[in-house]
């Protein structure tokens, strides 16, 4: 309603450029959509995408630690070489 409505909020919601930030969005966030996707898990959880999200989720941890000595080479190497 902020971002594709053009009503006017005022005394409660101040009317700026950053329409989506108000305390009110984060609400839908936080509940809506996390039993959304909760609901989604729930209906999905049989077929093979969901078991390969569960998988991917529950390996994430060593992808991050992956990610982090990945792209730390660039940076070793270009120290090294003085650079």
């Amino acid at each position: 309603m902020f971002t594709y409505g053009n009503v006017n909020f005022e005394p409660i919601f101040y009317n700026s450029t950053w329409k989506t930030y108000h305390w009110i969005c984060y609400f839908y966030l936080a509940f809506f959509l996390t039993f959304f996707f909760y609901v989604l898990y729930a209906k999905t959880k049989d077929f093979h995408f969901s078991r390969l999200m569960i998988r991917i989720g529950k390996s994430s941890y060593g992808i991050y630690l992956f990610q982090l000595i990945w792209f730390m080479f660039p940076l070793a190497s270009k120290t090294r070489m003085g650079g």
